[in-house]
């Protein structure tokens, strides 16, 4: 059995919009106090990047509204306490077209 790793989880805003968005739905939902702050963090392509750090259950939120055209934002973890932290790109699959008549 594998042993289950901590894994932290941060959204990276592309734009001011996003950024709003972001702000009041963490503050909102997981933070208890309106100073929720984004720092500056490197990441493992080198590049320092404002990182919001939120719950798994808040990028499954997110996953579900990358469909608006408005909000703009990547999806960044980070594996165990010590890790780099990597940009997560997620694949939509087509479904498996099952064929129940066969000839």
């Amino acid at each position: 059995m594998k042993n289950k790793r901590e894994v932290t989880w941060y959204i990276f805003t592309n734009d001011g919009h996003t950024n709003e968005v972001i702000a009041r739905e963490l503050i909102g939902r997981e933070r208890e106090t309106e100073s929720a702050n984004y720092p500056l963090t490197m990441c493992a392509d080198g590049i320092e990047r404002p990182l919001w750090e939120c719950s798994g259950a808040f990028v499954t939120l997110m996953k579900q509204n990358g469909n608006d055209p408005n909000l703009h934002f990547k999806i960044f973890k980070k594996e165990g306490k010590y890790g780099p932290i990597r940009e997560v790109k997620f694949i939509k699959r087509p479904k498996k077209k099952r064929n129940y008549f066969k000839k």
